[in-house]
């Protein structure tokens, strides 16, 4: 199993959350959620993105945490992001987006026309 799978269980094992309700929060057939969390199959990484968007925020902030730190990676989530967004400019707003979106997405994304719909919205 890769690590993404792992986590996904380990963190899934405090919440408890049923097959049944993750694949109606993430819109699947539950038994394709059983295959994914059995190992038994690889999501690419857009999909899997799409998986972990679609749980609930505690369980997402947790995955992340969690995840970052089977990497070695130290993560401060004490930062209040919703007051640096707030505060953020409309530029720096179209950077944060296409930071996300590149690293969600790699190598599915026209970076300049991603670009140009976030700064005309």
């Amino acid at each position: 199993m890769n690590k993404e799978i792992l986590v996904f269980n380990k963190v899934n094992s405090r919440f408890n959350y049923s097959q049944a309700q993750i694949a109606r929060w993430w819109d699947k057939d539950p038994s394709g959620v059983n295959r994914f969390i059995k190992g038994k199959t690889d999501l690419p990484t857009s999909e899997f993105i799409r998986l972990i968007s679609s749980m609930p925020v505690d369980f997402q902030n947790e995955y992340w945490k969690e995840f970052l730190e089977e990497l070695e990676v130290k993560v401060d989530l004490t930062n209040n992001w919703e007051e640096i967004i707030a505060k953020a400019t409309r530029n720096d707003l179209a950077a944060i987006f296409l930071a996300v979106a590149k690293r969600c997405y790699s190598g599915e994304l026209d970076e300049k026309e991603f670009a140009r719909k976030v700064l005309a919205s």
